[in-house]
């Protein structure tokens, strides 16, 4: 008889990093650079937050273009891209040499792709691997990323204050990209047994057990 294994809560757990990260470095933790940037470049308080919510708003637009992609491509590879592209743009934000090229690289790499990281792509992840635990899962999933969450804003106000915040922006990527290195290494182990295309979801995994069911009751 062949074992079936439902990684579900694997992906779970999986899935705490890059949402820990997407809340922590870029919903959260753009509140933490606001008075650095203020002190640094100049930029008013009405500037910094015009800057935050154009960056929520290119957020929102991009998300249904996101959803296009996870379609065509899957969750995972645009959530591994989103985390790279975002990473990218958090070490350029630490280069900004003025005001202007701080709005592009904050409303370009950053904000189109960061949202993915918090919720789009891993909240899709997790759609395809759960029927009926779908909301313990995502239930699950969230409460795991406030405390990544907690650590990523403690680590990256410690990071301000003692080295500047174009270090601490150089910090943020750096969470970022480690918070998503579970999906491609756990602990050493090579990316194929972590391949979600080479595990069972749920769907799979009730036809099988379903059959072998009705195969036991045939005996």
């Amino acid at each position: 008889m062949p074992k079936v294994e439902f990684y579900g809560w694997k992906i779970v757990a999986l899935m705490i990093g890059p949402r820990s990260a997407g809340n922590g470095v870029y919903i959260l933790g753009n509140t933490l650079f606001v008075i650095p940037l203020e002190e640094s470049l100049g930029l008013g308080r009405s500037v910094s937050s015009l800057m935050f919510a154009l960056g929520g708003v290119i957020g929102g637009i991009s998300a249904p273009v996101s959803g296009i992609l996870m379609d065509r491509w899957g969750p995972r590879r645009v959530l591994i891209i989103s985390v790279l592209i975002g990473c990218i743009g958090y070490f350029l934000l630490g280069l900004a040499p003025n005001i202007l090229i701080l709005f592009l690289i904050f409303l370009g790499p950053i904000s189109l792709v960061m949202l993915n990281v918090a919720f789009n792509a891993s909240s899709g992840i997790i759609n395809n691997w759960f029927d009926r635990y779908k909301s313990t899962a995502f239930s699950l999933m969230q409460g795991g990323s406030g405390l990544g969450s907690l650590i990523i804003i403690t680590v990256l106000a410690y990071s301000i204050d003692s080295w500047g915040w174009r270090t601490a922006s150089g910090i943020a990527g750096l969470l970022a990209w480690l918070s998503d290195s579970p999906q491609h290494t756990r602990l050493g182990t090579p990316l194929k047994n972590w391949d979600y295309n080479q595990m069972v979801p749920i769907n799979q995994y009730l036809e099988v057990k379903s059959s072998l069911s009705e195969k036991l009751r045939g005996i």
